[in-house]
């Protein structure tokens, strides 16, 4: 059956769109978020508390911090009890 370059690219299109308007993010709400995530300033020692609390004892937030924060706790958490291996570099 020949494809209808016509409609593919127009479902390409409409794909790239819909993509585009999932992950692009209101730099105003990134930026309020930024600065009041209290997450995105802790010391090494709240980072393994907070570890500790979020993986050892299953405890949750109580709401949404980014991604990246989480990244940084866990790998902090991962050091501190050996499980990262010592020759890799953490995510930035």
């Amino acid at each position: 059956m020949p494809e209808n370059n016509t409609s593919s690219a127009y479902g390409l299109e409409a794909w790239c769109s819909r993509r585009k308007e999932w992950t692009t993010a209101d730099e105003s709400i990134v930026q309020e978020k930024r600065t009041s995530s209290p997450a995105l300033h802790l010391n090494d020692d709240q980072k393994i508390s907070t570890y500790h609390s979020l993986i050892l004892e299953r405890r949750s937030f109580s709401r949404p911090i980014p991604l990246g924060a989480v990244v940084d706790i866990v790998v902090h958490g991962w050091k501190q009890n050996g499980t990262w291996p010592t020759d890799e570099q953490a995510p930035l």
